[in-house]
């Protein structure tokens, strides 16, 4: 067994920096890291520990925060370690690692820095020119930590690769115990294998390699085990009368929302607009108006690149299903389902994922980071139907009383003897209650008819009424026109 790594510096100042628990690497956090290290780059003879418990998270963003902390391992004044508790994988593994000294308990969980890719199924193993470039950085990373190599290649390489497999062989005649891959044990003649007994190392299942502390130091990994309190990191790495800073970085608030984002005003606007829409009767300047606010959506979000392509596209295709439900097929509710669910995927990965060039991928709410996106997305959506309804239902009942408006907003008839021709209200219609016309099509339920010599879209109660038969309105709620078929003998 390899011995512990041994600290031979003692500082005078030591700031442990706890990032907080599952934390997800991001852009954020690259951020609240860079102020913490530029907070003490000036103090001499310090060492600042950042405890890491995360999951992982963006390949870009581990890659500016380790590339931060190597620019530091030549520094005089400042060391920066690692401190892993319960769990550190994927990015999170990546940036321990390239810390100068890794701190560890005993049965903390590491490894796994497979990276990954968004696909359209979610997120799956990156191509192997990836994983390569991947790996070749995380080495660098390690060797470049400021002492000398001390993690084994084959095990860095193994938790990058999940096809990587590595076996523990033993000399039952001299005692010794070395590492190898999988495959070069496998195809050794039998007659090298003698005497030599093997053990596969097994992770997490379908992961890339994931171990513990007890267990790095097995495979030679010159590490630090630590268990207990925070105070024997003055044991470690401190200087007789050296005392221990403790901070908490703030993190970010589960439910968070942007303080002021244009972009999901306009999605927020646009659903307004489109609830508006339901008020007035055919495609108006509400529907077109919500229908622009949200492709400025998309392309604010993309920052007016390609990437603002996909959701456009799936968003318009949607519109277009919808309209052929009302308009051209109605009742048929497939194409209507099919277009709600391109709508709502269409925001949601502008939401996730702004920059995605290809086609978006679906939510993986076992991703921090997509979870979070998720919330976001349906915090929006549903503040903008409550604000859409709220406005329709607050306003709504004045707008027909604007000019121009007053041509597009259908009212309710306030009293039964309003349902004559000759009391009628002259404000601009589609129907109102009582009167009589004719199914174009089919309804079933919905469908179009015949009413005071306009073609308009209808619904019953749920019958099913066949083309050309007598109906009368029974009511009106904006757009919608609730119909019944007048059978025959039936007073007209």
């Amino acid at each position: 067994m390899s011995r512990e790594l041994v600290i031979g510096e003692r500082f005078e100042q030591v700031i442990l920096v706890r990032l907080g628990k599952n934390r997800v690497v991001n852009e954020f956090l690259a951020t609240q890291i860079e102020k913490e290290i530029e907070a003490v780059a000036h103090l001499e003879n310090a060492a600042l520990v950042f405890e890491i418990d995360s999951g992982g998270g963006d390949v870009d963003a581990a890659t500016e925060i380790t590339d931060l902390i190597r620019s530091y391992q030549d520094s005089d004044r400042l060391r920066i370690f690692a401190y892993v508790p319960n769990h550190a994988y994927s990015a999170a593994a990546w940036i321990a690692f390239a810390c100068r000294g890794l701190i560890i308990a005993p049965e903390a969980t590491i490894g796994d820095i497979q990276p990954l890719i968004r696909g359209f199924q979610g997120y799956e193993r990156a191509p192997e020119k990836i994983v390569t470039v991947i790996a070749e950085q995380f080495r660098l990373s390690c060797r470049s930590n400021g002492l000398k190599v001390r993690y084994p290649s084959l095990f860095l390489e193994a938790m990058v690769d999940k096809d990587i497999e590595i076996v523990e062989v033993e000399n039952r005649k001299l005692g010794t115990t070395h590492y190898m891959r999988a495959d070069t044990w496998n195809a050794m003649p039998e007659a090298q294998k003698d005497g030599l007994s093997a053990n596969f190392i097994v992770g997490l299942p379908g992961k890339a390699l994931t171990t513990n502390g007890r267990r790095l130091l097995d495979f030679g990994f010159a590490v630090k085990l630590m268990e207990g309190n925070h105070e024997k990191l003055i044991d470690i790495l401190g200087a007789p009368n050296a005392k221990l800073q403790i901070k908490e970085v703030e993190q970010p608030r589960e439910f968070a929302f942007p303080e002021f984002d244009i972009s999901m005003v306009l999605l927020i606007a646009g659903i307004i607009l489109l609830v508006l829409e339901l008020k007035t009767p055919g495609l108006g300047i509400f529907g077109v108006g919500g229908i622009l606010a949200i492709i400025m959506f998309f392309l604010v979000r993309a920052e007016f690149s390609d990437a603002a392509l996909w959701p456009t596209a799936l968003f318009l295709v949607g519109v277009f299903l919808l309209v052929v439900e009302v308009a051209i097929l109605p009742g048929l509710i497939a194409p209507g389902l099919i277009g709600l669910a391109l709508i709502l995927f269409a925001t949601w990965s502008s939401v996730a994922h702004p920059g995605e060039t290809g086609l978006p991928p679906f939510p993986d709410l076992a991703n921090d980071a997509d979870s979070q996106s998720v919330r976001i997305w349906a915090s929006s959506l549903i503040g903008g139907l409550l604000g859409g309804f709220s406005f329709t239902f607050i306003l709504g009942k004045f707008l027909h009383r604007l000019p121009f408006l007053n041509n597009l907003i259908m009212l309710k008839p306030k009293s039964g003897a309003d349902k004559s021709p000759s009391n009628r209200p002259q404000t601009n219609r589609l129907a109102s209650e009582g009167e009589t016309g004719s199914a174009i099509t089919d309804l079933r339920p919905s469908g179009v008819a015949n009413i005071g010599g306009k073609r308009v879209n209808v619904v019953t109660q749920g019958k099913f009424v066949e083309a050309g038969s007598p109906i009368r309105v029974l009511s009106t709620s904006g757009n919608r026109i609730v119909v019944k078929e007048i059978k025959t003998g039936e007073d007209q």
